[in-house]
């Protein structure tokens, strides 16, 4: 076995896209060239270390190291750790753990920060044993479109249309407010996103790295973003994430309503606008991710969505002292 660097612009990218969909099949497979964006929005992190272990040809696990981009916690780095199914029990993940902590010495954090399946047993056992310990659950849960959206749903949309609120996509933003439409799209995210459950105080986003993080990359469209208004300002928003290696599948990037117009049926109707553009173009299953007391989780559940895995996140240090 071999561990080196990741390599961007060459075939790392496809591999490792394959690993994932190996680890993780009813995630919305990625392209090369997602993983490729992914990796490359990290290159601005304070630290950042990307490692892949070949076995062979096969490329059979990777490590990432990067600090976070949602948090302000000085101390605190990210781990993905993935050894792919048919090669775990042979010491790859301990030797990888091994490199990680070498490659933080002498730095100054002392938290390593990983989400792991809930089922995934062995996985769970080899973070509490290195002292990580769940501190957040998720649920991932998923919505298939195959079958048409209920009159019952539409008229969610239809019945708070009716009371001025108005619905759009990102090309009918753009167009209407063609000045401003991402200071605007900009300044909603900042308030919905102080609002997202995280064991991390929200830091806010500087305008500049909103555009260039937000809106660009391979699965970025206008089309696939929808926004609700109302007296001329925007209140929520819902966004799809189309997934490049699986054209019929999508995950949701970011839902949320500003405070003043919570609990009134607009993050359903955006929802509902949302399913209705997926049909329309093709995409069969809609997968999604909220904490586990979040409101938004029952709310999906109400729509139609199913569980199909948790997982948690697990904080702990990376040199332990017992």
């Amino acid at each position: 076995m071999n561990i080196r660097p990741y390599m961007a612009g060459t075939h790392d990218d496809a591999a490792i896209a394959e690993l994932l969909a190996a680890i993780y099949p009813r995630r919305p497979r990625e392209s090369a060239e997602q993983v490729a964006s992914f990796l490359e929005l990290m290159m601005g992190a304070e630290f950042k270390r990307h490692l892949v272990v070949e076995d062979g040809e096969a490329l059979i696990a990777r490590l990432t190291l990067t600090t976070p981009w949602w948090a302000a916690k000085d101390a605190l780095m990210l781990l993905f750790l993935q050894v792919h199914p048919a090669h775990r029990g042979k010491g790859i993940g301990r030797r990888l753990y091994k490199r990680a902590q070498e490659e933080l010495k002498g730095r100054p954090y002392s938290e390593f920060t990983a989400k792991i399946y809930d089922d995934d047993t062995g996985s769970v056992q080899f973070a509490t044993r290195r002292g990580l310990k769940p501190i957040m659950g998720f649920a991932s849960s998923e919505l298939d479109l195959s079958t048409p959206l209920s009159a019952e749903a539409l008229a969610y949309v239809e019945g708070l249309s009716g009371q001025g609120i108005r619905f759009m996509d990102g090309h009918q933003l753009k167009a209407e407010f063609p000045d401003d439409w991402q200071h605007r799209w900009w300044r909603l995210n900042e308030f919905i996103g102080a609002d997202v459950p995280s064991v991390d105080p929200w830091v806010e986003q500087p305008f500049e790295d909103f555009v260039k993080k937000r809106l660009a990359g391979p699965t970025f469209d206008l089309a696939c973003w929808q926004f609700a208004m109302a007296d001329n300002e925007l209140i929520g928003l819902t966004g799809l994430r189309p997934s490049k290696g699986e054209p019929t599948a999508a995950g949701i990037s970011l839902t949320g309503v500003v405070r003043t117009y919570r609990r009134r049926g607009v993050a359903r109707a955006l929802k509902v606008q949302s399913a209705r553009m997926a049909q329309g173009r093709g995409i069969h299953r809609i997968v999604t991710e909220n904490e586990s007391a979040n409101p938004m989780l029952a709310l999906n559940l109400s729509l139609g969505f199913r569980i199909v895995h948790t997982e948690s996140l697990y904080r702990g240090p990376i040199y332990p002292t017992d």
